[in-house]
C-alpha cells in the first residue's frame, strides 16, 4: 500500500505531520511533484529518471521524534515543515561548491 502526497498542496504538512503521531504499519509515501529530475542538469550525469521520492513511513515518523538515538537509528525531531521546505526547495538552492 503506497501514500501518495503532492508536495506543491496546502495539505501537504498536515500529511506529513501525520506519520509523526504513531507508527503505521509500514507503508512507502510517494512525494510527487518533487522535479528530481531536474538535479540531473546540475550533475551533468542521469542519477534520476523518475521526479518522484519515495521513502518509508517509518522513516518518515523516525526524522520527526525527538533528537537522539536508539540502536542503530538516530531521531532528528524534524518538523513536518522542515521536511516539507527541504523537498519544495531541493531544485530552487544554489549548489554548493566545498
Amino acid at each position: 500500500m503506497n501514500k501518495v502526497i503532492n508536495i506543491k498542496t496546502n495539505k501537504a504538512i498536515k500529511e506529513i505531520r501525520d506519520f509523526k503521531l504513531k507508527k503505521y504499519t509500514p507503508v512507502d509515501v510517494k512525494f510527487e511533484n518533487i522535479h528530481l529530475r531536474e538535479l540531473n542538469k546540475l550533475t551533468s550525469v542521469e542519477l534520476f529518471d523518475k521526479n518522484d521520492l519515495y521513502i518509508n513511513s517509518y522513516t518518515l515518523w523516525e526524522l520527526m521524534q525527538p533528537i537522539g538515538s536508539s540502536g542503530a537509528h538516530n531521531y532528528h525531531e524534524l518538523k513536518a515543515e522542515d521536511i516539507f521546505n527541504a523537498l519544495n526547495n531541493l531544485i530552487n538552492q544554489p549548489p554548493v561548491c566545498i
